[in-house]
């Protein structure tokens, strides 16, 4: 009853939905990249271009460890909404290709950093593993509607302009991460 309330219920939902905005789009991104005119033999490049960079700020992951939880959510849900920006409104490839791998390379470490703001908030707890384990299958489930949803922006408005409208949803769930992270 002492984990268990509806201020962590509430959290969990929205950190889970925080977390699944920075995956449940790339199948979309992988489209838009095309569609802004690359060839979609380099997509091999993005990819692990991300991956380098993601290896090389490893080691620097402690310096947003520094950062409070309402900071460092802040700072990824801004990350995520570059890409997206990136792609709806500025359509320029070379901008998109940054905010990507910048975004993959930084999502490494995303659920780490969550993991670690929430072992933070519940230090005292024996149930650690378990909250663990909820945030990520909210994440999961989260990951679902939210590719449903891309897909019908995307067939409803075009491909860019779907993904413009995920903004919307970041705008959206900011302040209601900023409210659950208050809540602990």
């Amino acid at each position: 009853r002492s984990v268990v309330t509806r201020h962590t219920v509430f959290f969990y939902a929205v950190a889970g939905l925080a977390i699944a905005i920075a995956v449940a789009p790339v199948d979309f991104y992988n489209l838009s990249y095309i569609k802004l005119g690359l060839k979609p033999e380099h997509m091999g490049v993005i990819y692990a271009s991300a991956s380098v960079l993601g290896a090389s700020i490893g080691v620097f992951i402690h310096v947003l460890k520094r950062f409070t939880f309402r900071q460092y959510a802040t700072f990824d849900l801004v990350i995520n909404a570059l890409v997206m920006i990136s792609i709806g409104w500025v359509q320029s490839l070379e901008f998109t290709i940054a905010a990507f791998v910048l975004n993959m390379a930084l999502w490494r470490y995303q659920s780490i950093l969550y993991q670690h703001y929430i072992l933070r908030v519940h230090q005292t707890t024996k149930y650690k593993a378990t909250l663990l384990s909820v945030l990520n299958n909210v994440r999961m489930i989260h990951e679902t509607w939210l590719v449903l949803v891309f897909a019908f922006l995307a067939h409803q408005l075009g491909l860019l302009e779907g993904i413009k409208q995920g903004v919307w949803i970041i705008l959206l769930v900011w302040p209601l991460l900023m409210f659950a992270i208050g809540t602990f």
